[in-house]
């Protein structure tokens, strides 16, 4: 059985402005994606909820050809966003390159945009994902870390998001490659997707991030340390630990230039934009690592 598709001419999610939208069941969705089984993911808890859970019990929606049938019928120029939720037609670890071609063909003048967690690193989803993005439909790359941000612009087969973010993120910021992320303007409300429109820009040099969405707005961990040294990194230690005991690797961010207490206090405010944080290091600096905080301006216990 293939996917089951659902597609609206309008949404009602205020976020997108009315753009139209669309719903894949999640037998689309790869299982690298660190936000699926109660990780994060929107579609799972909140406004989306029930009605995926209706898709995916085919009780919503129709077949592929029925969906590019609707695509097609769109005037011409039409932005619209493939997948409020769900992914790329495929098994799960290969995008299914035909079904991808179709959606592609329907696309023909005019303009969808959407997000994978299909691993672009496997050459034949990269030649998927290039086509799509030299032909009109945009395919963005989601990372879940922000090396994979560094990782992902460097194969140049398409634009990059990223959701590992605070949850209160409103700033820019940039990765260790130097790279610039941008805030999603429609997740800080200062706009919608069918004003902006980055995410359908194909040819994106920056990266979008999106602050921690889901309900209740999941906890990201901030990892601060040194690595001056090529052989030593005390981000990418403390990642690797947390990651061995179950913690979503999308849910960790690392600073790799929290050379101190007062570096680490001051980034996590001034370049990833965090504004509350729950201190967590040895007993010996708790104390002082607080009042260092508050100093800077978090809120930190």
């Amino acid at each position: 059985m293939g996917h089951q598709f659902h597609f609206v001419r309008m949404s009602s999610n205020a976020k997108l402005g009315g753009l139209p939208a669309s719903t894949t069941s999640g037998d689309s969705c790869p299982e690298r994606c660190s936000f699926r089984d109660g990780n994060g993911c929107y579609g799972e808890s909140g406004p989306l909820f029930l009605h995926w859970r209706e898709v995916n019990a085919r009780k919503r929606g129709g077949t592929l050809a029925e969906f590019c049938k609707d695509i097609k019928s769109l005037p011409k120029h039409q932005l619209w966003r493939h997948n409020q939720v769900g992914d790329l037609p495929g098994d799960g670890h290969t995008i299914d390159t035909v079904a991808l071609a179709k959606i592609v063909r329907a696309n023909t003048g005019k303009h969808g945009f959407t997000f994978t967690h299909y691993d672009p690193l496997e050459p034949d989803n990269a030649e998927a994902i290039r086509h799509a993005n030299d032909n009109g439909f945009t395919i963005n790359l989601s990372a879940e870390s922000l090396e994979e941000v560094d990782q992902f612009l460097r194969l140049g087969v398409g634009p990059v998001v990223v959701a590992a973010l605070p949850a209160d993120a409103d700033k820019p910021i940039r990765t260790r490659g130097g790279n610039r992320i941008t805030i999603c303007p429609a997740s800080l409300k200062n706009t919608t997707c069918a004003q902006c429109g980055m995410c359908a820009e194909p040819d994106r040099k920056h990266a979008i991030g999106f602050p921690s969405h889901g309900s209740g707005k999941a906890k990201v961990i901030l990892v601060s340390g040194d690595n001056r040294e090529t052989h030593y990194n005390e981000p990418k230690v403390m990642k690797t630990y947390l990651v061995s005991k179950g913690v979503p690797a999308a849910r960790i961010v690392e600073d790799f230039a929290g050379l101190d207490t007062y570096d680490t206090c001051v980034r996590a405010r001034r370049i990833f934009g965090v504004d509350r944080a729950i201190m967590v290091t040895q007993d010996y600096h708790e104390i002082r690592t607080v009042a260092t905080c508050r100093m800077t301006g978090l809120d930190a216990v």
